[in-house]
């Protein structure tokens, strides 16, 4: 599983993790900080040390073909920032073989039908 958040948030999903969560089943790897921790976190997922990683959308961008088929679930935390399809972004997204995809959001998506069919198809490829 990877969780995509905005930068500001990473150290708050660490955080909830640690309140909510038995952290002796379900460990997250944060992949935060310089390029060398973020390569040694991911690796660490894709070495399995870790079922659930916890990335940047920045970050993930450049290391996603790293992690391809490593990924069965990805969560889109503020979803709503993919309702662009022209953004870079989801373009990666959309290149990303990975079957389940939530987006969680707490923002309306305008009342545009246009939007709206960007999440859907963001988490249910055609």
């Amino acid at each position: 599983m990877i969780i995509l958040v905005p930068l500001t948030l990473v150290r708050n999903w660490e955080r909830e993790f640690r309140k909510w969560l038995d952290l002796t089943r379900i460990h997250p790897q944060i992949a935060i900080g310089g390029k060398d921790k973020v390569q040694l976190a991911i690796n660490n997922f894709i070495k399995g040390r870790y079922k659930c990683l916890v990335i940047s959308y920045e970050q993930f961008r450049i290391y996603a073909t790293n992690m391809y088929e490593k990924c069965d679930l990805l969560i889109f935390d503020e979803g709503h920032r993919l309702k662009n399809k022209k953004i870079k972004m989801v373009a990666c997204i959309e290149k990303f073989p990975c079957t389940r995809r939530i987006i969680l959001t707490g923002t309306p998506l305008q009342n545009s039908i246009d939007e709206f069919f960007q999440c859907v198809r963001i988490t249910n490829p055609l």
